[in-house]
């Protein structure tokens, strides 16, 4: 669904099985998912922020890999509600848990786009965007610079 080459050169696919990452100085591909820390199997879409950490939009939350050790980041821990509870793996998750996209603007805040609206984080806080404030349709299936930001 989603190919990207981090810093260190390796390519990294996403699909709805997991995430597998091919390393170019070794030959050698690895397979992660849920057993090893991420949020959900179903991976949307893939990111490599500006200081290298990896972020993945799961159809349960976003996981970030950073140091070799996955961290998962839920959009009810974004939002504040603390009665969350991880979905199963075999089922979507709950509609506003379920990412679609990621985008990193040029001044470093990343954009997290689902069917309730889109999510910006600023490296510290986190803002929910909505049609109250334009969002088209209220849904960020799929995040651009347009979008976000308008034509220029």
């Amino acid at each position: 669904q989603s190919i990207i080459q981090d810093h260190k050169g390796r390519i990294w696919f996403c699909d709805s099985i997991g995430v597998t990452v091919f390393n170019p100085s070794t030959s050698k591909f690895k397979h992660y998912t849920e057993k090893d820390g991420l949020s959900n199997n179903n991976v949307m879409s893939i990111l490599e922020d500006n200081k290298g950490v990896i972020w993945l939009a799961t159809a349960d939350g976003i996981t970030t890999y950073e140091n070799e050790i996955f961290s998962v980041i839920t959009i009810p821990t974004i939002t504040g509600n603390l009665n969350y509870n991880k979905t199963s793996s075999k089922v979507y998750a709950h509609i506003e848990n379920f990412i679609n996209c990621i985008l990193q603007d040029s001044k470093g805040n990343l954009w997290f786009g689902n069917q309730k609206g889109i999510y910006k984080f600023d490296g510290k806080n986190y803002s929910h965007f909505t049609e109250n404030d334009g969002v088209q349709n209220n849904t960020g299936y799929a995040i651009s610079d347009g979008q976000i930001f308008g034509p220029e």
